[in-house]
């Protein structure tokens, strides 16, 4: 330690000079001279005081030029002294990653909008010192970047598990077609991926009728991974020819589904009308091109007339065919007017019982096939 000059003054001075330093370092404020332990320091920054304290260890958390002034805590009198520090920046720089496969090494990290003292020096928790590093895990990862000043930053970071499929949770009309697919599947073995419905390979067609979650799993000697679907069930997002209510006028009516049907179509009965009814009462079905109604095996539905005219009318040359639906007459006149070509496969016609069979369930003045077992009957729906 050095001593001041003997004198009547107390005398002191630091004993370190001006210093550059990065942001979150530090200095070791300490003094020369007699009586250092009657003095404080200041630090100023663009002439504000921000501190006063007596010696020791100094941090600095942010760029700038800082003046660090020594100053007596008694009455002696004494110039004050001055020292700079000048604080550079750390690097400051972003990170762009890509998640990984599953349990495949498919992940990637990036660095981007570097601000940085070049040249830099970049270490990665995995031994490399590109800017840009690949074939990652999933996992947690670091970086160190040091600017030509000596200053650094760091950034730890993850490569998570990127979706494996295709899709995430959608919405279909019942009965619609849903794709899946394995991103990346090719990179896998296709005996290592197995869906819900015990199938393997990377590609899958599911028609879900109700709401599903639909899961698919990938097993590897690297690890086991699970991704699920949520499949939600949509009405209004069916296509006109698909009948899902019961209401005789709107949207989703059978109505509806006939007007709109082009020629040639089939028109399906939504399985959430499963023993149902729908009853039409405000005019008549007129079939004035080629449509096929169809009704799923098992299930049961009921089309109800209650009308003083026909329920279904098919026009002349077009042709229809009613599959498996079964028709009650509760109005005043045949259910049935065929002026075309009629197919009835697999249907039951039932009049109401207190109305008369002698009006006849069916009138033809076409061409008429009977399919498979085709009832008429006296009953109540």
């Amino acid at each position: 330690t050095l001593c001041g000059v003997l004198s009547t003054e107390v005398l002191a001075d630091f004993a370190w000079t001006d210093s550059i330093i990065c942001e979150e370092q530090s200095v070791n404020v300490y003094f020369n001279g007699f009586g250092a332990d009657n003095y404080k320091y200041f630090i100023e920054e663009n002439g504000d005081t921000f501190s006063i304290s007596s010696y020791g260890v100094v941090n600095f958390n942010e760029a700038g030029s800082y003046t660090i002034g020594l100053i007596a805590d008694n009455s002696v009198d004494f110039d004050t002294i001055y020292k700079q520090v000048i604080v550079r920046a750390n690097p400051s720089f972003e990170l762009e990653t890509i998640s990984s496969l599953c349990f495949l090494p498919t992940g990637s990290a990036q660095i981007i909008n570097c601000i940085c003292e070049e040249p830099v020096v970049i270490q990665w928790s995995t031994d490399q010192d590109e800017e840009q590093i690949d074939s990652l895990f999933s996992g947690q990862y670091t970086v160190v970047i040091v600017d030509s000043l000596g200053c650094q930053s760091n950034k730890s970071f993850e490569i998570g598990s990127q979706m494996i499929l295709n899709t995430s949770d959608t919405t279909l009309c019942p009965g619609s077609p849903l794709a899946l697919t394995v991103v990346n599947g090719s990179l896998l073995d296709s005996t290592d991926i197995t869906w819900s419905n015990g199938s393997i390979g990377d590609h899958q067609v599911i028609f879900p009728n109700t709401e599903i979650t639909y899961d698919v799993y990938i097993n590897g000697e690297n690890g086991f991974c699970q991704e699920s679907v949520l499949v939600l069930m949509d009405y209004s997002q069916c296509p006109c020819e698909i009948v899902w209510s019961i209401n005789d006028i709107g949207l989703g009516t059978l109505r509806e589904a006939i007007e709109c049907a082009q020629s040639g179509d089939t028109i399906r009965f939504a399985n959430i009308l499963e023993g149902d009814s729908i009853t039409i009462i405000s005019a008549e079905l007129f079939i004035d091109k080629d449509l096929y109604l169809y009704v799923e095996d098992d299930m049961i539905l009921n089309v109800i007339g209650d009308l003083a005219g026909y329920t279904f009318r098919i026009g002349p040359d077009h042709s229809a065919t009613i599959d498996g639906l079964r028709i009650v007459n509760q109005g005043m006149s045949p259910v049935i007017r065929n002026e075309g070509n009629l197919t009835l496969k697999d249907i039951v016609m039932k009049q109401m019982e207190n109305l008369a069979l002698d009006q006849g369930l069916l009138h033809n003045l076409g061409a008429l096939t009977i399919i498979g077992d085709v009832q008429v009957v006296q009953d109540t729906p």
